[in-house]
């Protein structure tokens, strides 16, 4: 969490299991239309939109 940008400041980072994220998580985000945010930081908070179920296929590419 980069506590430089201010619109994420009210936030804090929880730590979940992999495999829970992996199933849960992104279902959740998928079923919502939410997509997962990769590599945003820096003050102009730049980084990656990705649909969720890419994200998925791409941690059972690295197995």
């Amino acid at each position: 969490m980069d506590r430089s940008v201010a619109a994420y400041r009210a936030f804090d980072v929880e730590a979940i299991p992999l495999s829970v994220w992996r199933t849960r998580g992104i279902d959740g985000l998928d079923r919502d239309g939410i997509l997962v945010g990769l590599d945003w930081s820096g003050v102009r908070a730049t980084g990656y939109d990705v649909h969720p179920l890419k994200v998925r296929a791409g941690l059972e590419a690295r197995e």
